[in-house]
């Protein structure tokens, strides 16, 4: 998705940002969790990983309505 709604000269910079901030995401999820789960026990510490999951799809799904209007 990255590669294809930036700039052609920008598409390497824009998914190497991407992957980045991908790991760094996943690093700080994966402590978090764990400190989460010794804290409040580890049923509430996978309840909070869904809430990742929810805003992706909100986002995917207003991106898809930008990109209906605009091929309108």
């Amino acid at each position: 998705m990255a590669a294809k709604t930036c700039p052609a000269e920008y598409t390497g910079t824009a998914l190497t940002i991407q992957n980045g901030i991908g790991f760094a995401v996943t690093v700080a999820a994966i402590t978090l969790v764990a400190g989460l789960g010794q804290i409040a026990g580890w049923r509430w510490a996978f309840t909070a990983l869904s809430v990742g999951p929810l805003f992706g799809g909100l986002a995917l799904s207003r991106l898809e309505e930008t990109d209906i209007r605009r091929a309108n």
